[in-house]
């Protein structure tokens, strides 16, 4: 799900659509006087099943974003796709389709979103970097309506194998957080990463690479991001959500967070 204002869109890729098992749908809500009501049912013009559509949700003002990672593209199966919306008064619009260049089948572009005015990021952790399986990026469009323009293409610092990059996707002004949680870290395998990257003008580059103090293998560091102002919130699949603070260019771990009945998965997502 993903929240802005009064707006919410909670994203159901499970649904059945006209018959297609899992095609998925996504349904917005607004807030008014006398609470919450639903306001639209989202679903791609030419869905299908099994697409998972709805899987990851950004939103920002009047625009939507929806990860459909198990899209088929051209023929290609699960190469995965994003699909912008725009509302105008109440009526929510598909308007554009994003698409990672040189996709491939199982790449699972859309299995992370995020999204600002003028900027749309789309997470892949499938694709793979030269010639190494399943490393993954994110592609970054300019743009708006119904024309966005692949603008820039983050990956990670290219371990030699699959990291999972892109497997989670946060921004906040000029400043992008991915999630690599199946990243080997030293003998540690599957420990994870977080990459903070930051643009100046449409240019990106990496700014820090993060880690928890106490990582250890199977860990999945990273397997949710977020980042607002000066914070990030990194979760992992191991029971536990670092908080980080920036100062200058430089990230510093702050506090740990567990659940305090303990729980396995506890920070498979997070939100700042």
């Amino acid at each position: 799900m993903a929240l802005d204002g009064k707006s919410l869109i909670v994203g159901a890729p499970e649904k059945s659509i006209s018959g297609r098992s899992q095609q998925g749908a996504a349904f917005a809500f607004v807030a008014g006087a006398s609470g919450w009501a639903e306001q639209a049912t989202l679903v791609a013009s030419d869905g299908a099943a099994e697409d998972g559509f709805g899987t990851s949700i950004a939103i920002a003002g009047d625009t939507a974003l929806i990860g459909v990672p198990y899209d088929d593209v051209s023929g290609s199966a699960d190469q995965g796709s994003a699909y912008v919306f725009t509302r105008s008064g109440s009526t929510w619009t598909q308007r554009a389709r994003l698409n990672a260049p040189g996709g491939a089948g199982g790449d699972n572009v859309g299995r992370s979103v995020a999204l600002l005015p003028g900027l749309a990021a789309v997470g892949a952790p499938f694709i793979d970097v030269a010639g190494r399986s399943n490393e993954g990026t994110v592609t970054v469009f300019a743009g708006g309506g119904s024309t966005w323009t692949p603008a820039a293409w983050l990956s990670g610092v290219g371990p030699e194998r699959a990291s999972w990059f892109g497997d989670a996707v946060d921004v906040y002004g000029d400043t992008a957080i991915v999630g690599a949680d199946y990243e080997d870290v030293g003998a540690n395998a599957r420990q994870g990463a977080a990459y903070v990257c930051v643009r100046n003008g449409l240019t990106w580059s990496l700014q820090a690479r993060l880690f928890a103090a106490d990582g250890a293998a199977e860990q999945h560091f990273g397997k949710s991001v977020a980042v607002e102002g000066n914070i990030a919130l990194v979760g992992t699949s191991s029971g536990a959500a670092y908080v980080f603070v920036r100062s200058g260019g430089t990230w510093s771990q702050e506090v740990k967070l567990s659940a305090p009945v303990g729980g396995s998965h506890f920070g498979d997502s997070v939100a700042l």
